[in-house]
Order: C-alpha cells, then sequence, then structure tokens
C-alpha cells in the first residue's frame, strides 16, 4: 500500500503540472513528504544529464556533494560512498524539454550549479527503466526541494519555492504528530510558514524515524 500511494502522489502531481502554466502542485505536507522519504539529505548541487532511454523515454541524472544525511544513511552507503549521492528523476528541465519539442512539468525540480539543498527522495522504481536505470522521485516535486539560507549570525534556515505554506497545512491531529512538531520548536497552535530552522527541520525528521 505504501509504495502504491508513493506511486499515486508522483502521477497526481505530475498530471497537475502538465495540466497548467499556473504555480499549481498536488499540495503535501511534512509528515506525508517525510514518511514517503527514503532518504532526505543536505547538499551542494554539482550537474545534471538528460537521459534517452529505449522509447523515446526521457530521465535526468543529478549528481550532489552530500554535507549532512537527514535519513537513509545505509541507503546512500549502498553506492559505496556518503561523500556524494547521484539519483535519476523523471522528466526533462523546461530547457531540455523545449529543445525536443516537448511538453515539461511545470513544477519539474532543476537545480543550479553550487546551491545547497534539502532534499526529499523516495524509494528506487522497484525494476530499471533500462540497463541499471532506477529512478527515485522528488516528494511533491518542488515541495521536497529546499534552499538553504543563512541568516545575519550564519544560522541555516531552509525554504522550498512554495515558501513552505503546505508544510505544515492539513496536519492530523494526533499525539505523534504533535510530538514531531514540538521536537522542532514549532508552535502547534499556530504552525508557520516561510523559512523554518534547519535544525528544527532535522530535529523532526530524526523525531519521525
Amino acid at each position: 500500500m505504501k509504495k502504491l500511494t508513493i506511486s499515486i502522489l508522483f502521477v497526481l502531481a505530475v498530471a497537475i503540472s502538465f495540466v497548467s502554466n499556473a504555480d499549481m502542485v498536488l499540495e503535501i505536507n511534512f509528515p506525508t513528504i517525510i514518511s514517503h522519504s527514503q532518504i532526505v539529505f543536505r547538499g551542494v548541487f554539482e550537474e545534471s544529464e538528460p537521459v534517452e532511454l529505449p522509447g523515446k523515454l526521457f530521465v535526468t541524472k543529478n549528481k550532489f556533494r552530500v554535507i549532512d544525511i537527514i535519513k537513509g544513511e545505509d541507503e546512500i552507503l549502498k553506492q559505496g560512498s556518503k561523500e556524494y549521492l547521484e539519483f535519476y528523476q523523471y522528466g526533462l528541465s523546461k530547457k531540455e524539454s523545449q529543445k525536443r519539442g516537448m511538453s515539461f512539468a511545470v513544477n519539474f525540480p532543476e537545480f543550479k550549479p553550487g546551491s545547497e539543498l534539502v532534499i526529499c527522495l523516495s524509494k528506487l522504481s522497484e525494476k530499471p527503466l533500462a540497463g541499471d536505470v532506477r529512478v527515485r522521485d522528488i516528494l511533491g516535486f518542488s515541495q521536497g526541494v529546499f534552499n538553504v539560507e543563512y541568516d545575519a549570525d550564519g544560522k541555516a534556515n531552509i525554504v522550498n519555492s512554495f515558501s513552505n505554506k503546505n508544510l505544515f497545512k492539513n496536519l492530523p491531529k494526533s499525539q505523534g504528530v504533535s510530538k514531531v512538531l514540538k521536537a522542532g520548536n514549532i508552535d502547534v497552535s499556530n504552525p508557520p510558514s516561510g523559512p523554518i530552522s534547519y535544525d528544527s527541520f532535522k530535529a523532526m525528521v530524526k523525531e519521525m524515524n
């Protein structure tokens, strides 16, 4: 059931993104993103590469230098090193899609070389698409990608392209969720939008594991 849920979340997000050029995406909150993430890490983006597979199926290969592993260290180590992480994602960037005269997903996560980010990734696809190519979904499209920003004191905060506005919406009213939010010093009665402390985010992810 969990694997099916991940697939449904991804397909709905893709469908909504292709339907409109507006800033639309299936809203996914913090507990949903983290519970379906196999890997959550902080890293610096190095490069991406478009890859065409048989049957005109396109994926993008991304490479990150890892700074901090918040969730899924064992999974990252399966690559042989925790210093770098490479993964394939479905689809192409807007630029690469337009080169080929293809439609593109409005909220397809794209990364700039040198940018420091926190990324939430799903499990690998069960079967290779071709050869050894297996993909990971970025949870909630760009909702699962957070820019790392530093305040005047050098403290790290994170925010996604939606200003975190969906992270704390429609939360289940349960003791477990309240405990997670309290671990990050989030006011349960008045959860915030906008940037949040990286330390708070990390503490909440750890509480959920």
